[in-house]
């Protein structure tokens, strides 16, 4: 368990998963596609399992997590849509709309004026800044 769920949700701060367990009944090639919106509708981000096709080509039991770092969503609701194809034929096998929805928080420990509990935009990641001195 990597999240921290806090009083208003899962805290931004931690990393957490969204898993899926899945049962192929053939040997084919799959993949799943996740759409990330925000709660007025807008399209986040999307994240895929592409890159492990692979991983899932055969008749079998699955577990597929997919990981969200720590510091990248804002204090809001997310809902996730849910598609999956067959990756040689590029046809849609399953999709469900807002499969999933969440709540993260921007509580902060300490200091409860910086960061701020929602910053503007969809994500708010935790960008490394430097200032240097020339």
């Amino acid at each position: 368990e990597d999240y921290k769920v806090v009083e208003n949700g899962i805290d931004s701060r931690t990393p957490f998963k969204i898993f899926f367990e899945l049962e192929l009944k053939e040997d084919i090639t799959i993949t799943i596609l996740l759409k990330v919106y925000d709660s007025t509708g807008v399209l986040a981000f999307v994240c895929t399992t592409l890159e492990n096709s692979n991983e899932m080509n055969s008749k079998g039991a699955y577990r597929v997590e997919f990981t969200m770092p720590a510091n990248l969503f804002n204090a809001r609701m997310y809902s996730v849509d849910f598609t999956l194809f067959n990756v040689h034929t590029k046809s849609l096998l399953l999709s469900v709309d807002k499969l999933l929805t969440f709540k993260m928080s921007g509580e902060t420990a300490g200091n409860k004026d910086y960061p701020p509990e929602h910053f503007p935009g969809i994500v708010r990641p935790l960008v490394v800044t430097q200032v240097l001195k020339i």
